[in-house]
């Protein structure tokens, strides 16, 4: 795929903060004569950093929690205009199993599975050249490669998205619309410094990456023919593990 960083409009959700803000801000230093469009719902995060800007943005304010105005969003979004959409925006809950509302449970699910799925679907039904050499990145989680019993929403969420994302590629692997799955591993965000389950604060030098590192990866990603996207050597090993410990499981089951 020949690389192209001019007159692009690229999508990306969740953009306000953590890996999502440093891509927003890595892809503009990197593409010229483009335009961001940011879709999340705290736009005094956006307004924090969006004067540094480079290029220009249009920031569509919008609760990916809340499905019932799911029709408004798409109105606002012209997808066969979208040469690069990039489905970031998730979260994990932070109340244990056994004691979180449904209502927790199902914005999670609009967050992290119902919204970057209908996004990705209308972009997919608005881009049917094969000829548009377009690009469509969903962010995943190592998380969704395994059972997690200290965050099984989060981890089941993400495994949705793990599996379609890559189902979508071989689908689409004739066309010229390019589909990534980037799992960016443990990331010193704020989302995992809050997380239950991390060991971001125990082992930062051994696991961890800064957002900024993640998004360095992505972007210089950008234009390869890679299709799973996983920084650093010990991801990547972590990966290969989980992968063989659940064909292990599956023996013995």
């Amino acid at each position: 795929m020949k690389q192209n960083f001019r007159n692009k409009k690229i999508l990306i959700t969740g953009a306000t903060s953590g890996i999502g803000k440093n891509i927003l801000l890595k892809m503009d230093k990197v593409f010229d004569n483009s335009i961001f469009y940011v879709v999340a719902r705290n736009k005094s995060k956006f307004d924090n950093f969006s004067f540094k800007l480079i290029n220009d943005f249009e920031f569509i304010n919008f609760d990916l929690k809340n499905f019932s105005s799911a029709d408004e969003l798409i109105k606002k979004i012209d997808f066969s205009r979208i040469d690069i959409l990039i489905n970031n925006a998730g979260y994990a809950l932070s109340s244990l199993p056994g004691t979180t509302s449904n209502e927790d449970v199902v914005q999670l699910n609009n967050v992290n599975v119902i919204f970057p799925t209908i996004i990705m679907n209308e972009f997919l039904l608005k881009n049917k050249d094969p000829k548009s050499e377009k690009i469509l990145i969903n962010v995943g989680s190592l998380a969704g490669y395994f059972p997690n019993h200290t965050d099984p929403y989060y981890s089941s969420s993400k495994a949705f998205i793990n599996n379609l994302t890559l189902s979508l590629k071989k689908y689409n692997e004739h066309n010229s619309l390019y589909i990534k799955l980037f799992v960016p591993g443990l990331t010193h965000t704020e989302f995992f410094e809050k997380s239950r389950y991390t060991m971001s604060h125990k082992f930062p030098r051994l696991l961890g990456q800064s957002p900024e590192k993640a998004a360095d990866y992505l972007v210089k990603n950008l234009y390869t023919k890679k299709y799973l996207l996983v920084p650093k050597l010990i991801n990547k090993i972590i990966l290969r593990l989980i992968k063989i410990y659940n064909i292990f499981i599956w023996v013995l089951n």
